[in-house]
């Protein structure tokens, strides 16, 4: 749905393909690109990781509803209740497996 979302405003939803080009379109040269995985929640038994999982996992679960309550209302004409199911339902698999 999201990608739908980003189809249709012409803002992409998954933007990490995007942005070494853009970057180098922007003028900036020897670009040192490094993919890292990165947890979501507090399963890492290591105990960085697992503070690492709990900071990304604030960070999406305080931001992912007010986007998402936008994007799929306005944009895909999703219902305000439909979108807070969706919301509560993604919430409820990342903090609670």
């Amino acid at each position: 749905m999201y990608q739908e979302a980003g189809e249709i405003t012409g803002v992409p939803f998954l933007i990490t393909e995007m942005m070494k080009p853009g970057i180098e379109k922007a003028g900036f040269e020897n670009i040192v690109e490094r993919k890292l995985k990165v947890p979501l929640g507090a399963w890492p038994t290591d105990s960085k990781l697992r503070e690492i999982g709990l900071c990304c996992l604030h960070s999406f679960d305080t931001g992912l509803e007010g986007w998402a309550m936008a994007t799929l209302t306005r944009v895909l004409g999703v219902s305000h209740i439909s979108c807070r199911c969706l919301y509560l339902g993604g919430h409820l698999l990342t903090t609670h497996g």
